[in-house]
């Protein structure tokens, strides 16, 4: 019996130290906690404040956002407005700019037509004097066949003409060798003046000088120049013995001597 009373006291003494250590171990524990919980609750509450700071910072910079965004409207705005007159300056000088350089090509094309023209201008007056110039030689060698023809027509008239004839003959012969005194060189002169130039000299020639013989003598030309030419016009006057583009050879003849050079007249 005494040996279980000890046995159950010291059980029970166990039982109290065990007890006591749990209490020990339980107030240690609980301490701890209420410590970590609290150090925890201040770091909830210090995290609190920085959010709500952090809120109104937010708040801050969404308010300082809309009025940032609010001002660069109204700057687009007005800078819409100010460039619209540039805008539309803009557009016309490009227009004035398109223009400009069609009228350059334009003129650029005129002045390269102009300069093709310039540079095959004298090539084709060269070859228009050259044609005129053969077509002269061509009228001068006409001429003096026409001459030799005349001399030989007229030599043959004064051989078969009567003495009658010869004395009106030598009363004009003074009047036709002064007519014949103009020949080819009135043609060669003729040539080395332009159109209006010979025209003119032509026309005075004809005026100052005018032709005088009389009617047989007239009449007699005309026959001989009929006979040995068929070319000639059937006036009294004998007439075209050539023609060219530009001008028209009236030939005069003298009808006495048979030395007499034909007269030349130009007319267009």
């Amino acid at each position: 019996m005494d040996e279980q009373t000890q046995r159950i006291s010291t059980l029970q003494n166990r039982l109290e130290e065990q007890r006591q250590r749990a209490e020990q171990l339980h107030r240690a524990g609980t301490s701890d906690l209420n410590t970590r919980v609290h150090e925890l609750q201040g770091e909830v509450q210090n995290l609190g404040e920085q959010l709500a700071a952090r809120d109104k910072q937010m708040a801050t910079m969404r308010l300082q956002l809309q009025r940032s965004q609010e001002e660069i409207m109204r700057l687009e705005a007005e800078v819409t407005v100010r460039t619209q007159p540039d805008r539309s300056l803009v557009y016309k000088l490009e227009a004035e700019v398109q223009q400009k350089a069609a009228e350059i090509g334009k003129l650029k094309d005129k002045i390269r037509t102009e300069m093709i023209n310039r540079l095959a201008l004298p090539d084709l007056m060269e070859t228009m004097l050259a044609d005129k110039n053969d077509e002269i030689d061509h009228l001068r060698d006409q001429l003096e066949a026409k001459e030799k023809e005349l001399q030989v027509a007229q030599q043959d008239g004064s051989q078969i003409s009567s003495p009658a004839a010869g004395a009106v003959d030598g009363k004009q012969e003074g009047s036709g060798g002064k007519l014949s005194g103009r020949t080819l060189s009135d043609i060669g002169s003729i040539t080395e003046f332009p159109e209006p130039d010979v025209e003119r000299r032509a026309a005075m020639r004809s005026l100052n000088a005018p032709l005088q013989m009389s009617d047989g003598a007239g009449v007699f030309l005309h026959q001989t120049m009929v006979s040995t030419y068929k070319g000639f016009s059937p006036y009294k006057c004998d007439q075209v013995v050539a023609k060219t583009p530009s001008y028209t050879f009236f030939v005069i003849g003298n009808l006495q001597g048979g030395g007499g050079q034909p007269n030349a007249q130009a007319h267009r």
